[in-house]
């Protein structure tokens, strides 16, 4: 069934408003062809994402162009040694991030990671550690992730993994490595299991890109 930009923007709004972790009153939304676009404000880094992710998994969206600012309450601004500090300490309390290979840098709210690490879920582990931080205004993971096995092994494992998972059609996902990028091409259902496919890709030991242009119908 198609669902017009109308219904579609309803949907949204109707689901935003639902959700307790979101303050939707200072968010403009836009719906053209099935493409969401956020603009104005939030309140922090974690709101923006929680917004992202939540119209992710409504029926009917084709992408989202995010262009929400991060407007912080003076309550909880912070200046950026006061946040590198508390970054330190989310990290070190992590079991999932290996902290002695993870550097912290933040300017003007912009806390940028760097380093290496072995596998993706650390890389992921880590910005997850740093985003509820109050003060941070964005986030940028430049963390590498070491390669540890061959482009064809890479390959083979996320597709297994892809035919493991009855709810996605892997025959109409193809899956490129070059290096420890993979790219994913095809079309699926919906947004949601796009974003499943991209997650099986995530989890291939030695991927450190994942280009993903399935296309949703």
């Amino acid at each position: 069934m198609t669902i017009s930009d109308v219904q579609l923007h309803k949907n949204i709004v109707d689901e935003l408003a639902y959700l307790s972790d979101i303050n939707a009153k200072n968010i403009g939304i836009s719906v053209k062809n099935g493409i969401v676009t956020l603009t104005n404000t939030v309140n922090s880094w974690t709101e923006k994402i929680a917004v992202d992710n939540a119209i992710k998994k409504i029926a009917g969206v084709k992408g989202i162009a995010n262009e929400l600012e991060i407007d912080i309450p003076s309550l909880h601004k912070r200046n950026d040694t006061d946040i590198v500090e508390v970054a330190v300490r989310q990290l070190e309390w992590d079991v999932a991030v290996p902290d002695k290979k993870i550097q912290i840098e933040v300017e003007k709210g912009v806390l940028t990671l760097t380093g290496k690490v072995e596998w993706a879920f650390q890389k992921r582990a880590a910005e997850e550690a740093v985003e509820n931080i109050f003060g941070v205004k964005k986030i940028i993971n430049r963390i590498e992730v070491a390669p540890l096995v061959s482009n064809k092994q890479i390959k083979e494992d996320i597709e297994k993994s892809l035919e493991r998972k009855a709810h996605i059609e892997a025959s109409k996902i193809k899956v490129e490595t070059q290096g420890n990028k993979v790219i994913l091409r095809g079309n699926v259902g919906s947004w949601l299991l796009r974003e499943e496919a991209e997650k099986a890709a995530w989890m291939a030991p030695g991927v450190s890109l994942v280009e993903n242009y399935i296309v949703v119908p």
